[in-house]
Formats: C-alpha cells, sequence, structure tokens
C-alpha cells in the first residue's frame, strides 16, 4: 500500500512528499510496537501520530471532493 501510494500519489505531486514520510514513520512506529520486545510508545509519539493522521485525512478528503466536482 505504502508503494503504490508513492507510485501513484506522490510521484505525481497529487500529495506532498511528506505524506509519504508520514506513512513510512507511522509503519515503522507500528512495526515498533509489534514487533521489538522493549519498544513502547511514547504519549507524546502516539499524539504526533494522530497529529500526522488528522492532517493527512483532511488532505485525503480535500482530493477526494475536487476529483468528485472534477476541479
Amino acid at each position: 500500500m505504502i508503494a503504490y501510494f508513492q507510485k501513484e500519489y506522490i510521484k505525481t505531486g497529487k500529495f506532498d512528499v511528506k505524506y509519504s514520510r508520514y506513512i513510512q514513520q507511522a509503519f515503522q512506529v507500528r512495526n515498533s510496537c509489534d514487533y521489538d520486545d522493549f519498544y513502547i510508545a511514547s504519549k507524546e509519539d502516539a499524539k504526533i501520530q494522530y497529529d500526522r493522521a488528522e492532517e493527512m485525512l483532511e488532505e485525503v478528503i480535500g482530493y477526494l471532493d475536487t476529483q468528485k466536482t472534477g476541479a
């Protein structure tokens, strides 16, 4: 999913490159939480991930709205 998003939406300029970094970092945190023996995400790390997810969701919603209207 990450590679597809990068190919279809980042490289084509539909979304800013920072969203690729957001997804990669979130994936890395999730993997660390699931598979590293002693990794515990801090409250601050969780807040950062949450805020980035909200920001990206707003961007995606805006993109989808423009696709519906053909703008």
